[in-house]
């Protein structure tokens, strides 16, 4: 499997949840881009669970947030509506991906889960 490896700071829009994402190429060849994402994300919801595309992951983590600090605030614990609990399900702490238009990309939290990948699949890093 043929990836390349990038860790995120500032200049990444989600640095604060993402230390790092795998990037394959959008075009089968010889690096077998597309094949080696599907592989990659079907691993990370076999191990992970479910996520989703990482725009909308960004979106519905950010409402999260937001709706949190008014419960806290108005101590309505109780109140917390269903779409809240629905939307966890695939804002997913370990992992998202993306399918943009220049690379596919997989998002990942940490080390512990680059590392968990590293000794599941052998590759080549690019």
């Amino acid at each position: 499997m043929k990836f390349t490896l990038h860790y995120t700071d500032k200049r990444h829009r989600y640095h604060a949840w993402f230390g790092a994402y795998i990037s394959f190429s959008k075009y089968m060849g010889i690096d077998a881009g597309p094949l080696s994402f599907c592989q990659t994300t079907d691993w990370f919801t076999e191990k992970y669970g479910p996520s989703c595309e990482v725009r909308q992951w960004f979106e519905m983590k950010e409402w999260q947030e937001a709706y949190s600090k008014i419960i806290s605030a108005t101590k309505a614990s109780n109140m917390t509506p269903e779409v809240i609990n629905n939307a966890k399900k695939y804002v997913n702490p370990h992992w998202s991906w993306s399918n943009g238009t220049e690379d596919l990309r997989v998002y990942i939290c940490s080390d512990k889960e680059l590392t968990f990948f590293n000794l599941s699949f052998e590759h080549e890093n690019t």
